[in-house]
């Protein structure tokens, strides 16, 4: 049965990862609808959503690994976003932050496209400049009701963050629910 899964990009440091959701439930925890980062929904930076059996994913891990490695990959966050909601979503606005761009990113992003397009699954995310790298934040109802909002520290922008690459269990929404790969106890995951 076909199921939804993520190649993401997740937090090295577990400080940025709480900083992430803490913010999240600080500011959006009244006005989220079905999607707030948390317990449920890890912070990440997706790189491809796509559906696949669970039978096809360690083939598909190795050949991610093989091709993109295991090096981590520095990022900046930019700014906060908010992104009115279009077709299932509409009504609704995404909140966020905003990666700054990197080339190495796109060239990442680009090759796991092209991966999953050989392996013959179909990416839901799109790629080249209609990718746009982001950490979710909330997904939030009302369109015309933004909340008030605590801002991060200036020292929180631009500075680098690293992330490692991973494969996880999501859902329709792009949800990040668990990773499945790297495992916990792979020299990758450390």
């Amino acid at each position: 049965m076909l199921q939804h899964y993520s190649l993401a990009l997740l937090p090295c440091h577990h400080s940025l990862a709480e900083f992430c959701t803490g913010f999240a439930q600080e500011n959006f925890s009244k006005l989220n609808d079905g999607y707030i980062l948390g317990p449920q929904a890890l912070p990440h930076i997706t790189l491809c959503r796509f559906m696949a059996e669970p039978s096809q994913l360690d083939v598909l891990w190795q050949e991610t690994a093989n091709r993109c490695g295991g090096d981590k990959l520095t990022l900046g966050l930019s700014q906060i976003y908010f992104g009115k909601g279009k077709a299932e979503h509409q009504g609704y606005i995404w909140a966020g932050f905003a990666v700054t761009r990197d080339a190495k990113l796109s060239m990442l992003q680009a090759s796991i496209y092209a991966l999953l397009r050989l392996q013959g699954l179909t990416p839901l995310i799109l790629t080249g400049d209609a990718y746009l790298p982001h950490m979710t934040l909330a997904r939030l109802r009302g369109a015309n009701l933004l909340p008030s909002i605590s801002w991060p520290e200036p020292s929180f922008w631009n500075q680098p963050y690293d992330f490692m690459l991973s494969l996880g269990q999501s859902d329709a929404l792009g949800i990040y629910q668990s990773r499945l790969y790297p495992e916990a106890h792979d020299k990758a995951a450390m």
